[in-house]
C-alpha cells in the first residue's frame, strides 16, 4: 500500500467496528451499549455545536527504510474527543469525570485486543510502534470552565504499514 490517502478511514473503521466479544467497548453512543460518543468520524466534518464528538485525523506520516527494498509507512494519529459541558450547577466534575472516562475507552480501543496489535488487520502494528506510546493531553479545565463550552482531550498513537519493494 503506497498511498496513506485511507488510513484514516481505515482507523475510524476500527473505531466504529463492534469489538465487544473482546472485551473493548463500543465508542458510539447508538451502539448496544451505549459508548460515550455521539459522533465517531474520520477527519473533521462540522464542528458539532453540541453533544460529544470524536474526530480521527492523521498528524503526519513517515517512511522509513528498514531494508535495501523495504519501507515502512509510519502514520501518526489523533482523536480529538470534544465534551460538551453540562453547565448545571454542581456539574462540572462531573463532566470532567465524563470526559476521563470517553477518554479511557479510546486508550483501550488504540490498545486493541489481546493477541491483535493491526486494529482489526487494517495496519501492519497499531498502537505498538517503536515505544509503544499513546499520549493524551488534556485541555486546561480552569481556562475551558471559564472560557469554553466544549472541552477537549487528544489521543495520540501511531500505526504502520510495511511497504514491500518500494
Amino acid at each position: 500500500m503506497n498511498d496513506f490517502t485511507d488510513a484514516v478511514d481505515r482507523e475510524a473503521a476500527w473505531f466504529k467496528a463492534d469489538q465487544s466479544a473482546q472485551g473493548i467497548p463500543h465508542l458510539i453512543a447508538s451502539a448496544r451499549p451505549a459508548g460515550p460518543f455521539d459522533i465517531v468520524q474520520a477527519d473533521l466534518g462540522r464542528p458539532s455545536a453540541r453533544g460529544r464528538t470524536l474526530y480521527l485525523w492523521l498528524e503526519n506520516v513517515e517512511e522509513r527504510r528498514y531494508a535495501l527494498a523495504r519501507k515502512l509507512q509510519i502514520y501518526s494519529f489523533v482523536a480529538s474527543c470534544l465534551w460538551q459541558r453540562t453547565k448545571a450547577a454542581g456539574q462540572t466534575q462531573a463532566d470532567q469525570q465524563g470526559l476521563a472516562a470517553a477518554v479511557a475507552k479510546v486508550v483501550q480501543r488504540v490498545r486493541g485486543p489481546i493477541g491483535d496489535k493491526t486494529h482489526g488487520g487494517r495496519f501492519t502494528a497499531a498502537g505498538e510502534i517503536e515505544t509503544g506510546r499513546i499520549v493524551v493531553r488534556f485541555d486546561d479545565p480552569l481556562r475551558a470552565f471559564q472560557t469554553a463550552d466544549i472541552w477537549r482531550a487528544d489521543v495520540r498513537w501511531q500505526a504502520v504499514d510495511d511497504l514491500p519493494n518500494v
